[in-house]
Parts: structure tokens; sequence; C-alpha cells
């Protein structure tokens, strides 16, 4: 089976279809889902894409209906921790940002897809003279947004006006939710004023291939795929990284870019081998979290979308989480309680639902502080 023509390169042939049915699925938000289905897989540039068809299109509707955003941090971004400590995310992608190519600390900025304004609130904070405008699918975060200072107005996407010019315009964990991405950066670049900036962050699937069954994504970007797809809409990318934020790939790009921008960069295109790689490291820790838990109750570490895909594999077993991020402490996520590191039961043993690159580390913390560890991510050989 094959799509017609993949978004990202133009390639006639879309992709070759993959069949994920064997993994259960999960939701951006992090809940349990029951299916994850078919994907197709570009050979030519790595881009990964959902079969968008009605059952996946009602899946949608019914995972957005119920959205919740950050629900196990009170509403709150979830913190990325490094070796120089932790930060919510949208301030380390900004930090970044700023201490490359840059942005203008004066005009406008539109986030496309702002959801309760994480992006917003750090962005008046960095760039304070900025005027913002967030934009959502619907009004449920309407009151919120518009309260968060530097704001002049909140848009809901299909009253959008696109004769409006803005000096910078995001797109923060947006893009793999959007069925039509080449259209809609082309209508992005539009908005932009001649010397615009487009700043946009996607999960990274090679990196971390938990993305692979988040079931309302529609698309699964690489650096490569990203390339393409900028290149398709007259954009130029400045930058261009996958270590700014660990399992993300984070892009800055302008509109006719000075001679200062930095050339493109040609990265090496994902194989249809790094995608059975990774499709074998989640069934691989699957069967090991079985083989070393059977059926006994265990601990999952982390709060988020690889804990919650956990648990629609083992949600009876699951006694509990332990997170490091302390807003999340003390709460509870998926109707049980989330434990710091130094609170949980060291006699009950641990998953560590992670990307591995995150996985390793963490194993080694938890080791550390005298964890049995049962299944790690990544770490199953």
């Amino acid at each position: 089976m094959e799509t017609s023509t993949c978004p990202a390169c133009g390639s006639g042939r879309g992709g070759d279809a993959v069949d994920l049915s064997p993994l259960l699925g999960v939701t951006s938000d992090c809940k349990p889902w029951s299916q994850s289905g078919l994907i197709y897989f570009c050979s030519r540039c790595g881009l990964i894409q959902k079969q968008l068809n009605e059952s996946w299109r009602e899946d949608c509707r019914i995972i957005y209906q119920n959205y919740e955003m950050y629900s196990q941090g009170d509403g709150q971004e979830q913190s990325i921790f490094l070796d120089d400590g932790a930060m919510p995310r949208s301030e380390r992608l900004l930090s970044n940002v700023m201490n490359g190519y840059g942005l203008p600390d004066s005009g406008s900025l539109i986030d496309i897809g702002c959801g309760n304004g994480s992006f917003l609130k750090v962005a008046h904070r960095v760039l304070p003279k900025l005027k913002l405008t967030g934009v959502e699918w619907d009004g449920r975060h309407k009151a919120m947004i518009e309260a968060i200072p530097g704001v002049q107005a909140f848009i809901e996407f299909d009253a959008l006006n696109d004769t409006a010019i803005y000096e910078v315009a995001v797109l923060i964990h947006a893009l793999e939710h959007m069925e039509a991405p080449r259209e809609i950066l082309s209508r992005i670049a539009r908005l932009l004023n001649d010397n615009g900036h487009l700043v946009i962050q996607v999960p990274d699937w090679v990196q971390n291939p938990l993305d692979l069954v988040i079931r309302d994504h529609a698309f699964h970007f690489s650096q490569n795929s990203l390339q393409y797809l900028l290149g398709q809409v007259g954009l130029r990318i400045a930058e261009l990284h996958n270590d700014w934020v660990p399992k993300e790939i984070s892009l800055h790009a302008v509109k006719n870019g000075s001679d200062t921008v930095k050339p493109d960069i040609v990265h090496n295109r994902p194989s249809h081998r790094d995608l059975t790689d990774g499709i074998g490291i989640l069934s691989g820790f699957i069967k090991q979290c079985y083989d070393s838990f059977g059926t006994k109750p265990f601990y999952v570490f982390g709060s988020s979308i690889g804990a919650a895909w956990l648990a629609s594999h083992f949600d009876e077993q699951i006694t509990g989480w332990i997170d490091e991020d302390p807003i999340r402490q003390g709460r509870t996520f998926l109707n049980r309680p989330i434990h710091s590191p130094e609170s949980a039961d060291r006699s009950i043993p641990i998953a560590i639902s992670l990307a591995p690159v995150v996985a390793k580390k963490v194993f080694s913390r938890m080791r550390n502080l005298g964890f049995s560890i049962g299944a790690v991510v990544g770490l199953q050989d």
C-alpha cells in the first residue's frame, strides 16, 4: 500500500505502509489509547505519516474534545532535565534561539497552536517589547491567553486574518498534528514580513520512537524531512538542531535570509532500517517488561507520554509513578500517585519508559539511588 505524494519532499511515491497494530497507542496529552494503526515511510526524505483516514480523524476528534494540557503538573509545562539543571521546555528552546541567530526584539509574534500559553509567557519575559498573538483551534484557553502580559489578541485558527503581518511566527509541537503541513507553512510564510522569522519544534522520531505510537500525531519528522518541507515553501533554514532539547527537533528559518544566515546543512536521511529498529526498540521493551515483572506490580519512571503508553499495556500492574519534576511530585497521574525518587519504595522494581537518549541517563541515576530496574527503553540487550 502507498500514499500518493509525500508532503515534505514531493516524492510521487508517498511511502510504504508499516503496521504498528501489535503496539498499543497513546495520546499527545498522555492518555492510554487502544490502537496505533498504519504508518507510511518515505524513503526519499524519511518523513512518516499516519494513515489519515476517517478512523484516524474520528480518533483525533475524540482526543481533542477531551484534551488536557499538562494535567500532571496542574497545567504547567514540563521541565527538561540536562546537566546544567532543569528548565521548562519553552524557556530552553527560546534561550537557544536567542543565543544563536536570534529574534527581533520588537514588532509582533504569533504563536500558532499556543495551547495554554507556555511559550507566550517565556516570550514576554525574554522579549518584552514584542506584541504577542495566540492562535488555537478552539477557545477553551482564550481567557488564560488574553491574561498573559504582552498578549494583544487571541484568535481561533479559522478566523486567522491572512493579511496580517508578523515579525515572528512559532509552531511549538503543533506542526505534527496538522494534516497539510506544507499548506500550513505556506500560509505562515505569507503572514511573515520580508525579513520574518519562523521557529518550529517537533518530536524527533529517530531519537524517540515513542513518537510513532502517539495516535493524534499526523506526521513524524526528521531533520531531513523538515529541511525538504521548508525548502518547498521558500523559507531558508538558519539553524536546525536535534540537541537543543533532547528528543526534539528545533528549527529556526527566515524569509529572504541575508548572507549571514548559515547555509542549509544536508542531514542524513533516516532509512527504513532506522524505522524497523525503532519499532523493535518498543516491541523489545514490552517483552522486557513481561519477562521482568510477570504479573507483579512495578513503578514507571516518568508521568508523560512513555508512562501513559506503558499503561496501555500494563495498566493494572503499575502501582505508581516516579518523577524528578517537583511540580508533579505529590500529584496523581492516571489515578495513581506520583512519587519523588526519594519517597518511592525501593522494594518495588521500576520500568523506565522514556526516549532511549533520556532513559539511559535516568537508568544510571536511579540505579545509583538503589532502585531495582527491570526494564529500560533502548537497553534491551
